[in-house]
């Protein structure tokens, strides 16, 4: 669902107006940039444990005649965004639009005509600057639920039925039919994956022997904040997950209605999470129920009013046993008051009286809230309380007593936050005590002597208040929030609250942030060129640190250089990375004898400028213009685009980095004698003034040779032609012209062993004299390999499981 942003004081003046945890004890969120912060560490932990999803090698295919070969195809981490918008029937499910890049690999697409046999019709080469992105939307997040003591976890299962329920796309193509093929096949690929490879997990519910304190069970749900799905906002796809936690042997809640505000403030962007304690839950299970520990009465139960806005007015204890011993210890006069009938009295002393919770329907332990964040409790009896007394004479002799006390006691405390345990503590603002004496026992007249003397009620007063502190303080356990926030980061991260209120529940903003304890290395994820430097550091800052590189396995070789005291590091160079991208693990190691240690995940680009596809085939343009689309980014930049041949291109690209091809008119073959011709796109690095290029085969008409290619020893490859049939001897040449190999008259191909492409066009033309017979190409991936057997095609989305595809 969407919800309105607010301010920070909007948000808590809505909060008053009525209870808003729709009757789960605890609620907790966070935004969407932490939500990928988690899936980012997951990410980058997978490759310590070999859990990752290996590159993949396969084929798909989209139809009966169109179909792609996969190499070395390597899927990055999932990021999730919330600008879906569902209806009434799904405004409560924890819901996410998802992307995943594909962020190196090639991917090869062929064609098999009426004739058979498969020709390669399109190749790209993707890395970290230009790629496709799988998405898919509404993925399910799973709330998985164990044992009580074992606590439960929220996951991203991308193999899991629910979350394949909706269109997963592959935006290798501009045809809608072609990126839902791929990504049907993707979701295949998930479903096949091992449970360890598929799975994020985004949190753990914490297991704690806190005795007011453990979730047993929680509920999801995601929320976007509203306007968040129009791509022209600013906020897009902002939003954040919801969650609604149940402690052990509570019932289930509820979820909100349509006057739910997102739950983090417009105005206080450094606040990224927020946590919400029911007012009944806060009041009765954690301040009663701690008191009644407190007071020697766990098993206590209460009375609750509540006022017209649904929040606690009071808690009132019921009858019980329970109570507090109070005022023990002795007082000594000064100046020798006579005591009636009796020598001088030199000492007083108490033995102690016990303060019951419950003394009757009027007189009982009540709590109340008296303001803002601030609450009050009181007890006592104003008679009926007993308690033995010694009175000392100056003679030494002894003279007992009972006497009978009003004795009324009363503290006002406030909740606030400990920056360093991470906890929400309680603060007594104000201690009350009233101790006076009502009658004795044997004589009345002992009370009215000691009445007389003020400053020993003043005293005994002071005793029990300082008594009733010490009880009160140690009754209430810090609350510690991170047994709630752990459902949402991992322990290497932790809420640093910022703030309390309790407009009427708890309400508690925070800042997801390395431990106190802990760094972590900012930023955790780098692209780089190769042979480029770049210092890290950590959050916070930490002395002492130890910095090493390594390869995703552990291994040291052309991984580069890092200063291991200052984390200042090289990339590899171009010969060092062997493809179009490598990736290495920085770590930072603290100190001590079991040390923290933060990784971040380095991509080092072998390419200054990425344009893709690297070659294609396209009709050339006749009673309809034929165009084609590219893609190009640049470590830095702005890319300038022009063609050289017949077709054109728009200087500028889109805002997406994509740029459409147009290809020139068809031209007469009787006259040119060609059935096809090259052009080349080419983009330029207006600063670096650095290049890339792409080719596209225009075909103006059908190719009269047929080319076969036969692989040889050493990675060559013997290409022939037949025309109607017959075979004849063409004269061969290659494109690009330089750096790809050659080609003899016998059409025999040889790689350059040091090629820098990843691609080779065989051409191939025949003539009788001045008569042009025909001419042809072949577009074959490098190195030379044999294409591989046609896959059938991808199981149409919707088909799965029977699940409907929306």
């Amino acid at each position: 669902m969407a919800a309105r942003r607010v301010t920070y004081r909007e948000y808590l003046e809505w909060a008053a107006l009525r209870p808003r945890t729709n009757d789960w004890s605890a609620f907790v969120a966070y935004d969407r940039d932490k939500c990928n912060h988690l899936l980012q560490q997951e990410y980058i932990q997978k490759f310590d444990s070999n859990a990752y999803m290996p590159p993949i090698d396969d084929t798909y295919a989209t139809g009966e005649t169109t179909w792609y070969w996969l190499n070395n195809y390597q899927t990055d981490v999932p990021r999730l965004s919330f600008e879906n918008n569902p209806d009434s029937n799904g405004a409560n499910v924890a819901e996410a639009n998802m992307s995943m890049a594909v962020v190196g690999g090639t991917e090869i697409e062929l064609y098999s005509g009426p004739g058979g046999g498969a020709e390669v019709t399109k190749i790209s080469s993707f890395d970290p600057l230009d790629h496709p992105e799988l998405t898919a939307n509404r993925v399910s997040l799973k709330d998985i639920i164990g044992q009580v003591d074992q606590g439960g976890s929220v996951v991203l299962d991308l193999g899991d039925p629910a979350a394949q329920r909706h269109v997963w796309e592959l935006t290798n193509s501009r045809v809608e039919h072609v990126r839902r093929m791929g990504g049907a096949y993707l979701k295949r690929k998930f479903r096949e994956a091992e449970p360890a490879r598929r799975t994020y997990k985004l949190g753990q519910l914490t297991y704690t022997e806190q005795e007011f304190l453990k979730p047993a069970k929680f509920k999801m749900r995601t929320v976007m904040e509203a306007g968040a799905n129009l791509r022209s906002a600013a906020n897009f796809g902002n939003g954040a997950l919801e969650l609604r936690i149940a402690m052990k042997g509570e019932l289930e809640g509820g979820f909100p209605g349509e006057d739910w505000l997102y739950p983090l403030p417009v105005d206080r962007p450094e606040l990224n999470s927020s946590l919400m304690l029911k007012e009944s839950f806060l009041m009765e299970n954690i301040i009663a129920g701690s008191l009644a520990k407190a007071f020697r009465d766990p098993d206590a139960t209460f009375d609750v009013r509540y006022n017209n806005h649904g929040f606690v007015e009071s808690i009132t204890a019921r009858q019980t046993t329970g109570g507090l011993e109070l005022g023990w210890g002795h007082y000594y006069f000064n100046g020798a008051p006579t005591f009636p009938g009796e020598p001088s009295v030199h000492e007083l002393r108490l033995n102690g009286f016990f303060l019951p919770m419950y003394f009757g329907a009027t007189e009982r332990m009540t709590i109340t809230r008296v303001g803002g964040n601030r609450f009050r409790i009181v007890m006592g009896a104003k008679r009926g309380i007993w308690c033995d007394a010694v009175i000392t004479l100056s003679n030494g002799n002894p003279f007992q007593m009972e006497l009978e006390l009003n004795a009324e006691l009363g503290a006002d405390f406030s909740l606030n936050i400990d920056l360093v345990a991470g906890t929400v503590g309680v603060e007594f603002i104000d201690f009350q005590s009233t101790i006076k004496t009502v009658s004795a026992k044997p004589d009345d007249v002992f009370a009215e002597w000691i009445n007389l003397y003020t400053d020993f009620s003043r005293h005994q007063s002071t005793v029990c208040k300082e008594h009733f502190a010490q009880a009160l303080s140690a009754a209430f356990e810090p609350i510690d929030v991170f047994v709630l926030h752990s459902l949402l980061f991992n322990s290497t991260d932790s809420v640093q609250l910022k703030t309390i209120d309790v407009p009427g529940d708890m309400i508690s903003f925070g800042s997801i942030s390395p431990r106190l304890t802990t760094f972590s290395i900012d930023p955790a994820e780098k692209l780089l060129g190769y042979s480029a430097t770049h210092t890290f550091t950590t959050n916070p800052a930490v002395p002492g640190l130890k910095w090493s590189v390594s390869n995703l396995d552990g291994t040291t070789t052309d991984a580069g250089q890092i200063d291991a005291n200052t984390g200042r590091y090289t990339a590899p160079g171009l010969s060092q990375i062997g493809g179009t991208f490598k990736r290495v693990k920085i770590t930072a190691t603290g100190t001590g004898s079991n040390p923290h240690v933060s990784k971040a995940l380095v991509t080092i680009a072998a390419r200054a400028v990425t344009l893709n596809p690297l070659v294609q085939t396209c009709s050339a343009s006749d009673n309809q213009v034929q165009t084609r689309q590219f893609s190009a980014n640049s470590l830095s930049g702005a890319l300038k685009w022009t063609v050289i041949g017949g077709g054109s291109i728009p200087e500028n690209a889109s805002p997406d980095r994509t740029n459409v091809y147009t290809a020139p008119p068809k031209e007469d073959v009787g006259t040119t004698k060609r059935t096809f011709t090259i052009d080349e796109v080419k983009v330029t690095n207006t600063a670096t003034q650095q290049t890339q290029s792409s080719f596209v085969v225009v075909t103006h008409d059908k190719q009269n040779l047929v080319l076969n290619m036969e692989l040889q020893a050493a990675g060559k490859a013997k290409f022939s032609a037949k025309f109607n049939g017959q075979s004849l001897e063409p004269t061969w040449d290659l494109f690009p012209p330089t750096d790809a190999g050659s080609i003899d008259a016998t059409g025999v191909y040889t790689p350059s062993p040091n090629s820098p492409h990843q691609f080779v066009i065989i051409t191939a033309r025949a003539t009788m004299g001045d008569f042009f017979l025909g001419d042809a190409f072949s577009i074959q991936p490098l190195p030379l390999a044999a294409l591989p057997a046609q896959p059938v095609p991808e199981i149409p989305p919707g088909s799965l499981d029977g699940l409907p595809q929306i």
